[in-house]
């Protein structure tokens, strides 16, 4: 059986790798000068692209999780964090009692809706 090697020899290990393939990255540019001229922008501006449109995609899907997961009352000036999003004939029920002139929370909470 191999034996466990400290910690201390698991990144002395990696670091070593890591120098060798950096090393072989700059051997590797300093051999391929014109390529990396010709193709470098655009490559640079396709990562920069991806960068961009996952950035974005990433703020509005946590934007979106935000709105599901809580409510604003307009009245109160509140946000409500929700258990789930309420169905559509428990929002009926919510619109016809915020009429009939009850708060959201109070709703909400006798809706037991309320995290």
């Amino acid at each position: 059986m191999e034996e466990k090697k400290t910690l201390k020899e698991w990144f002395e290990e990696k670091s070593e790798w890591a120098k060798w393939k950096a090393q072989a990255a700059v051997d590797w540019c300093k051999d391929h000068k014109e390529t990396i001229i010709v193709f470098g922008p655009v490559i640079m501006g396709g990562i920069i692209e991806i960068a961009k449109i996952s950035t974005k995609r990433y703020t509005v899907n946590e934007e979106k999780a935000l709105k599901e997961r809580y409510i604003y009352d307009r009245s109160t000036g509140h946000y409500y964090e929700m258990k789930r999003k309420p169905k559509s004939s428990e929002w009926l029920q919510i619109e016809q009692r915020k009429q009939n002139g009850e708060t959201l929370g109070w709703i909400l909470n006798d809706m037991k809706l309320l995290k």
